[in-house]
């Protein structure tokens, strides 16, 4: 799932919410009036739990950058060129929504 779908879906989410609120207020105007509540969608947790991740998780290795820095340089790092473009098309067809997620 693309985190855009994400998004929108949590758009789409607290805006029925927010419906939902506003829809028992009126019905509800004679009643008494509660404290204001928020109530967070199941997509808004989990993109909150991402956000934690990704904010934790480091933008380089720097372990894996200078392993393969020495490998570079003694000559050892050598890539199939059969994988990459296995990858390439992989990417490709994802892109193009050709292959199952």
């Amino acid at each position: 799932m693309k985190l855009t779908d994400v998004v929108s879906q949590i758009r789409t989410e607290n805006k029925i919410e927010v419906k939902k609120a506003r829809d028992a207020e009126k019905a509800g105007s004679s009643a008494v009036k509660s404290a204001d509540t928020v109530a967070l969608s199941s997509g808004s947790k989990e993109v909150q739990k991402m956000r934690e991740i990704i904010e934790k998780t480091p933008s380089v290795r720097a372990d894996r950058v200078e392993a393969l820095k020495r490998q570079v340089e003694n000559g050892e790092y050598h890539v199939d060129a059969r994988d990459i473009a296995d990858k390439m098309l992989e990417s490709f067809m994802a892109d193009e929504g050709i292959m199952g997620k």
